[in-house]
């Protein structure tokens, strides 16, 4: 502390950052700038529908550029984007495969002839 005030005196002791704050980048800002960052605008602007592990896959692919999934979608959502929602598949019901048994045909028939109705 006292080799700090020596060298800038009260300024040096306040001001001085005792490390970088946050974590390092794992991509510069250039390479996010010129890359990532035009790759996910284009999808957006044209309507793409994109995933986060479908960029990464694109950037190990195209670029040369390998990221985790977290580190890339921290980027992104720092940037404003979020992923494309899917939309849900519908699911459709089962058919029903087994043979319908004949006590259930027996006894919906004795059913409609005792309440006199018909289907």
């Amino acid at each position: 502390m006292v080799a700090a005030y020596n060298r800038g005196g009260i300024e040096e002791l306040v001001n001085t950052p005792r490390h970088p704050p946050g974590r390092k980048r794992r991509v510069s800002v250039q390479e996010y700038n010129g890359k990532i960052f035009p790759l996910v605008q284009n999808k957006e602007n044209l309507g793409i529908p994109w995933t986060v592990v479908g960029v990464q896959k694109e950037l190990a692919a195209g670029y040369n550029i390998h990221v985790s999934v977290s580190t890339l979608r921290r980027y992104l959502t720092g940037s404003g984007f979020r992923p494309s929602l899917r939309k849900p598949k519908l699911q459709e019901d089962a058919q029903w495969s087994l043979p319908w048994p004949e006590e259930y045909c027996r006894s919906l028939a004795d059913y409609l002839a005792k309440t006199r109705q018909t289907i």
